[in-house]
């Protein structure tokens, strides 16, 4: 059974016996022209635990683009498979996700997604209301059409689902895949879920839509002729407004970026305002004329590609691993980072010194002994974004395609670390030296400053913080270390480098450890 809640979007009043939090899906038909039909249901909102699993046939990834810490992880979950029909399922799943990579904007960025197919053994072949209303099988997932008395919406169990998916590495989008050959499906925006028909013809481009939905937060861009009036506030979604193309040029908002490009039919063609959206003939405009949000078949439209991309980089981030963050470097190292590549173009780096940029530092990796840089404390960091033609919102992509990273560089003079020294210099010394089991580090300040200790070891690891941050006024102060890191394990023979920071100044020594 499916509590529903009925909604005329927009205009309509929700009736229901359900009182707790719902959430709004779309459901999707086609009609003899190939053009999307159908509307918005209010279900309601299930939390979904990450650790809630069930038991599951077997589980294979199918696409391993790496770890899935960085990586968006498609799962595949299927209902109303017996245990001899799920070849059939596999099949299914292979020529679903095949189909929907070698569309936009999944083609261009395949290399971010894993997909994993997770086989699930029903009790029942088929799903509820298939091909009629009233027809109930007893399936895991409890897939079912005619959600809400709509014939089209294909609903399933969250929760079941999500326990399912769970047999994958990591979950960030579900599709369920239905055995049937009806058409239907719904996006569930908030559950992060798609539904489809995995036997219908069309199933391909039902999931690339369903998923503009469930992923992409997309609107519909279809509407019924039946006169209604717009009179709500401007959608959320990045592919739908109240304003038209003069009034958009001017404030900038949604898709003013992209008015009167014309990319062809690659992308659907010319960007403007073209009356209705979301179901709402009047009051609401939509990018083209048409898009895969509107007809079956067509492509994306580049707002919509573009709103893509964004929620892509929601989920990963630009910079894949790099030269630890964590450790102090001493101006002989090569640090590198390693960012996510798309398909057909690279990411761009920058390397900064002190937050200035290095003239033709644009490499992966960067060469700190061919930077000459003086004795001190330096800031090393690097940045890469995405800077993709198919983004044109440019706080958007410094919010998501763009990301830096930070290293303390301490370049020590040749002549050796006690011989530096700063400007504003604090007297510092650490006694005894070398020592066993601990050692008192003495330090004046002139003046009262905002100070931290640090200890390091010689690959420039930070291995204690004896002071963090803290006021200290001018005067002679002294504190102990003991020879423990900062887990309160004892640390090995050897050199240890103890900095200084503080307001205006750094001072850095040397001191041996002899157990």
């Amino acid at each position: 059974m499916h509590l529903v809640i009925k909604l005329v979007l927009c205009v309509g009043i929700a009736t229901t016996a359900w009182a707790g939090p719902v959430e709004k899906v779309y459901y999707d038909g086609i009609d003899a022209d190939g053009n999307f039909e159908g509307g918005t249901l209010l279900l309601p909102r299930v939390e979904i635990d990450p650790g809630k699993t069930a038991k599951v046939s077997g589980m294979e990834t199918i696409r391993d683009n790496g770890p899935s810490a960085n990586r968006i992880d498609l799962v595949c979950v299927g209902d109303g498979y017996v245990a001899t029909e799920l070849s059939n399922y596999a099949a299914q799943v292979d020529y679903i996700i095949g189909g929907l990579f070698d569309r936009e904007p999944y083609a261009s960025y395949a290399s971010y997604f894993n997909v994993h197919r997770v086989d699930v053994i029903s009790s029942e072949s088929g799903v509820d209301n298939d091909p009629d209303e009233g027809i109930s099988r007893d399936t895991a997932l409890d897939m079912g059409f005619y959600t809400g008395g709509f014939e089209r919406a294909l609903s399933v169990n969250l929760v079941n689902a999500y326990a399912r998916a769970a047999a994958a590495p990591d979950v960030d989008h579900v599709f369920a895949l239905a055995n049937s050959t009806k058409y239907g499906g719904m996006g569930y925006p908030g559950g992060n879920l798609a539904t489809v028909s995995a036997g219908h013809g069309l199933a391909v481009t039902l999931a690339q839509h369903e998923s503009g939905h469930s992923l992409g937060n997309l609107a519909d861009e279809y509407f019924p002729n039946d006169g209604t009036v717009y009179s709500g506030p401007e959608p959320e979604q990045r592919n739908a407004s109240k304003e038209i193309a003069e009034t958009m040029a001017m404030s900038g908002h949604k898709w003013a970026a992209w008015l009167g490009e014309d990319p062809g039919t690659r992308y659907s063609g010319l960007v403007g305002t073209y009356l209705g959206a979301a179901h709402v003939p009047l009051g609401l405009y939509r990018p083209t004329d048409i898009s895969c949000m509107s007809l079956n078949g067509a492509p994306f439209n580049l707002p919509c590609i573009e709103a893509f991309l964004i929620e892509f980089y929601k989920i990963v981030d630009p910079i894949d691993d790099s030269t630890s963050t964590d450790t102090v470097l001493f101006g002989h190292e090569q640090v590198w980072v390693q960012p996510l590549q798309p398909v057909n173009h690279a990411l761009d780096t920058q390397w900064y010194i002190n937050n200035a940029p290095l003239a033709g530092a644009t490499d992966d990796t960067l060469v700190l002994g061919s930077l000459n840089l003086p004795a001190g404390l330096h800031s090393l960091s690097v940045t890469v974004t995405d800077n993709t033609n198919l983004v044109r919102d440019e706080a958007a992509r410094q919010d998501f395609m763009t990301q830096s990273l930070n290293w303390n560089l301490l370049v020590l003079p040749a002549s050796g670390v006690e011989d530096y020294r700063p400007a504003l210099q604090p007297k510092m010394q650490n006694v005894p030296n070398p020592f066993n089991p601990q050692t008192t580090i003495f330090f004046g300040l002139e003046k009262s400053s905002t100070v931290s200790l640090l200890v390091y070891d010689v690959a420039g690891k930070q291995i204690k913080s004896l002071i963090t941050n803290e006021p200290y006024s001018a005067g002679n102060w002294d504190i102990v270390w003991n020879g423990r890191d900062s887990k309160g394990n004892s640390v090995p023979s050897g050199v240890y480098y103890y900095l200084l920071l503080g307001e205006g100044f750094q001072e850095s020594r040397k001191m041996t450890l002899v157990r």
